[in-house]
């Protein structure tokens, strides 16, 4: 297909999906699910969506989509763009998004791989601020073989938009960012039981849980409610449905995720030590398994 050609089809595309967005009043009536509004807290919206779009890859796409926004009321495709993505979720607590989570919904047109767990460690952390890493497993469709990809999320302030989280894939267009989580049911204290991730046109979107069969039992039919009602599931333009993850054929893989990632923590304790000026000390084996990770 010719470039001239493609490129009128994504502006075409761009002003079809953000006109789904500014004129739909079904959508814009219910812009609010869940969570507690706090009022002189909020940062303009513009302001949000402008740093959600500096953290994209450039594309042709972006630079058109960016164009787009400057050709309308910046400020008012922002704030509505906004009220109808953020309908269940209110200030994030980073320290229960921590720990490890498993990929159980997905969007086939992005994501390749499967059997996909994350681990979200916190780096730092403070009252509007909050760093952590993305560390994330899986297996490449194409030869079996374990893909390991690093990426980063950030907490800039205390509105829902403010928190960006990249995974590290080669083909992830924009940051995520949370719009719904899922409290335990008995008790309000414990770690978030899921996310639901997406960006700023609700494609695509991802879901991730503590547990798989918990997931399965206790949150599946709120999540995939919640996902149709609002949008998520299926893409407006090409139809396409997001997919779920069978983690019963995974189980297997799980015993190697867990393999590297002793090794990669044996790894930095390693590094740790040579910064302080100590050496590899040889402590049942160990101490020679973290030399060979460096041969």
């Amino acid at each position: 297909m010719p470039s001239k050609i493609r490129e009128r089809i994504s502006a075409v595309i761009l002003k079809f999906v953000l006109t789904l967005f500014l004129i739909d009043k079904d959508v814009l009536s219910t812009n609010y699910y869940g969570g507690v509004i706090v009022p002189g807290r909020s940062i303009p919206a513009i302001r949000s969506f402008e740093l959600f779009l500096n953290l994209c890859r450039s594309s042709p796409t972006l630079d058109k989509l960016n164009k787009l926004i400057k050709q309308v009321n910046a400020d008012q495709v922002a704030e509505k763009l906004q009220r109808n993505l953020y309908v269940a979720v209110d200030d994030l607590d980073v320290e229960k998004m921590t720990g490890k989570w498993y990929t159980m919904i997905y969007d086939p047109r992005i994501e390749q791989d499967h059997c996909i767990t994350t681990q979200f460690k916190l780096l730092d952390q403070s009252p509007n601020f909050a760093s952590f890493s993305t560390i994330r497993h899986s297996i490449r469709a194409s030869d079996g073989s374990i893909r390991i990809s690093h990426g980063i999320g950030r907490k800039y302030g205390p509105d829902p938009f403010s928190m960006l989280i990249t995974m590290g894939q080669a083909n992830e267009p924009c940051p995520y960012f949370p719009v719904k989580v899922g409290q335990s049911l008995s008790d309000k204290n414990e770690n978030y039981k899921y996310l639901v991730l997406t960006q700023a046109l609700k494609q695509p979107t991802i879901v991730l849980a503590r547990d798989p069969e918990e997931f399965n039992i206790q949150y599946r039919e709120e999540v995939l409610d919640y996902l149709t009602r609002f949008g998520y599931w299926k893409n407006p333009l090409t139809g396409t449905e997001l997919l779920n993850t069978d983690w019963t054929k995974c189980n297997k893989q799980e015993l190697f995720y867990e393999q590297i990632e002793e090794d990669e923590n044996e790894k930095i304790e390693g590094i740790k030590r040579i910064e302080r000026g100590g050496t590899f000390k040889s402590d049942g084996g160990k101490g020679e398994k973290i030399n060979k990770l460096f041969c």
